[in-house]
Formats: C-alpha cells, structure tokens, sequence
C-alpha cells in the first residue's frame, strides 16, 4: 500500500501532471474573457504537459529511458532538449497571441529551469519533481499572492518524502531542486513583468 501511495503522488506531482493545475488556475484567473482562458491553458496544457508526457512514453516504450521519472541521471540528457523545445514553442505560441504575461513568462521560465537543471544535471543530479513545484508554485504566488505558499507547506513535506522514500534522491537533491525553482522562475517573472 505505501508503495501505491508514493507512485501515485510521485504521477501526480510529476512536473507534466502538476502544471495541468497550475496552469489552468492562473489561466482562468488571468485571462480577459473564458474563450481565451480556454485558448491559453490548451496551448500550456499541450505544451507543458501533452507533449512532453507522449515524449515520455514514447521514449520508455523505445527504451531510450528505462522509467517516466528519468531516475538515472545519464538518461534526463536524451530528454531534457526536447523539452526545452517544447516550453520554448508554448512560450512562443502565448508570446504571438498576446497572452497574459504572467502565462508567457512562467513559461518562459520553464525553459530556463530545463536548460540550468540539464546543465546541473551533467555533474549532480536534483529532483525534476521539486524544480517544478519550485517554479510552479512561485507562479502561483504571483497569481493570488502569499495564500498560494500555504500549498506549499502541504506540498514541499510530500515532495521531500515521496523522492526521498522512492529513493531517487537524497534531501540536498530534493532542496536545490526546489530552491532552483524558487528562484529562477522568481527572477524570470520580476525582469520580464
């Protein structure tokens, strides 16, 4: 039962899963009219989580990655390019079609995060998991203000429990990653909003 349990928040909260929500919050908190808060999340939604949970699968079923988590470290090289292409095109899609800012450049920033954590990633491996509720929860922040830090009290004790226990990472792993997320994506949003 505990084993179900961690494989299920550890799905959940996987970065491709976890920004479906995210995204769909600020989308329809920020966007002018539903028809573009519609328009908006579906561009985030393919681009942040679609595309790169196909790329996943396809890759597994390939056997270019031996898990969807990309526990060894070797393997997040194969994968990590393409998903910075991917955010890259999303933020290039919002950017074209005039989106809220806060969506352009949170997904900006999701470029960012992919690109330091692939170079991080030639020499310590960090949790993806935790870069992600980092980064995500920091756009949160900016969307409804320091009540969106209450998820991450809920959140940041279950990140560090499920990657530690699966053991895919140590706790300095766990805590640069999301640290990482923090501020980049922090950074990113305060010089471009």
């Amino acid at each position: 039962m505990r084993k179900r349990v961690i494989i299920f928040l550890s799905n959940f909260l996987s970065p491709p899963v976890f920004s479906i929500f995210i995204f769909c919050a600020i989308s329809f908190k920020i966007s002018p009219t539903v028809k573009s808060s519609l328009i908006n999340f579906l561009i985030c939604f393919l681009f942040q989580s679609l595309f790169p949970i196909i790329l996943l699968f396809v890759a597994l079923r390939m056997k270019t990655i031996s898990d969807i988590h990309l526990y060894r470290k070797e393997e997040r090289n194969r994968i990590f390019p393409v998903l910075a292409i991917y955010y890259f095109s999303g933020f290039s899609i919002l950017k074209i079609i005039n989106a809220p800012s806060l969506l352009v450049y949170l997904m900006l920033s999701s470029v960012f995060l992919i690109l330091v954590t692939w170079l991080i990633n030639l020499s310590y491996k960090i949790s993806i998991h935790a870069v992600g509720l980092g980064g995500f929860l920091t756009g949160l922040y900016f969307t409804f203000g320091f009540a969106a830090f209450f998820l991450e009290i809920i959140l940041l004790p279950v990140i560090i429990w499920i990657r530690f226990e699966s053991k895919a990472h140590n706790i300095s792993q766990i805590i640069t990653g999301v640290v990482l997320g923090h501020l980049l994506t922090y950074f990113v949003l305060v010089f471009y909003i």
